[in-house]
């Protein structure tokens, strides 16, 4: 035992709690900048610019970022730290002809890996507007960065989508259970609050709402000329089978080479039975928690 944890035994239950949190906090930004991670202030998009180097595939790959919260810095810190998350080498093995739909985007880490390991094109499905602009943010740091005068729209790699993803195309209310600051993710569906991971989130009281669009996938085909997906990323914290149910033709199609699912105790067997259906098969798992909160990332393929 260490001597802070046997100094800690003596302190309030509180202030215990305190002290732990900073000192995890101050291993994992020491871990951070000593393998070369930096922050820097961009007084342009006034935010902090952040950049690692992570191993992709077994190179060393130099990725940057905008974080504009604690929680979007202690995000940033942890991203691709995993050795046993397959995600990160997923991700690096698209090319310039994929097309990768990042639904439930948060502040758009994995798209934008994608994006910088192997330049492929991505759209952003994210309904919650702090999020929204930590992308925006990103892409236009990224853009000059590379010397691109834009990363976005027609003539560029990017397109964000501000809405959620359900079954059918609608208006909706969504909650935000915090505050509506950049890196917060637990937000809900107002009429699905019972499907969430964790056991749902019926009694969990929200700081705000708002109406947003949600559409679902098929339609960003049929009806607004998206192009088909050759990939697919799906974290929508206990949704994800509405999701896929509202992408039917996308799957019949067969445009989809691979998809990463996320998935957890209530869902863990719908959503392989799912898209068995469609020829998708489960090849691969990375368990985030195990027990009575089981979440894990799947991995399908044809």
């Amino acid at each position: 035992m260490s001597m802070a944890r046997k100094l800690s035994k003596f302190l309030p239950a509180g202030r215990r709690e305190q002290l732990r949190q900073k000192w995890h906090r101050w291993q994992a930004d020491r871990r951070y900048f000593q393998s070369g991670g930096t922050f820097s202030h961009d007084v342009i998009l006034q935010c902090d610019i952040a950049e690692k180097t992570i191993s992709v595939n077994g190179r060393s790959l130099r990725v940057s970022g905008t974080v504009r919260s604690e929680r979007e810095r202690k995000r940033w810190i942890g991203f691709a730290e995993d050795k046993n998350d397959f995600c990160v080498d997923w991700y690096g093995q698209l090319s310039t002809k994929s097309m990768l739909w990042d639904i439930g985007s948060a502040n758009g880490l994995e798209g934008f890996l994608a994006w910088q390991a192997r330049g492929c094109k991505v759209v952003f499905f994210e309904p919650f507007t702090p999020s929204i602009e930590s992308i925006l943010k990103t892409g236009s740091w990224l853009a000059r960065k590379y010397g691109r005068d834009t990363l976005f729209g027609a003539s560029g790699d990017i397109e964000v989508v501000q809405a959620g993803v359900a079954p059918v195309s609608k208006y909706d209310r969504i909650e935000t259970h915090g505050l509506p600051v950049a890196g917060t993710t637990n937000n809900s569906l107002a009429d699905s609050k019972d499907l969430y991971c964790y056991g749902g989130r019926q009694g969990v009281k929200s700081s705000v709402c708002q109406w947003l669009p949600f559409v679902a996938l098929d339609d960003m085909v049929a009806l607004h000329g998206f192009s088909l997906p050759t990939h697919m990323k799906i974290d929508v914290d206990g949704l994800e089978l509405g999701v896929l149910e509202g992408a039917v033709d996308i799957l019949k199609s067969g445009s989809i080479e691979s998809l990463v699912v996320e998935v957890n105790g209530r869902n863990r067997e719908k959503v392989p039975e799912f898209l068995e259906r469609y020829g998708y098969h489960k090849t691969n798992e990375y368990r985030h928690i195990t027990g009575e909160f089981y979440t894990a990332d799947y991995l399908f393929e044809r």
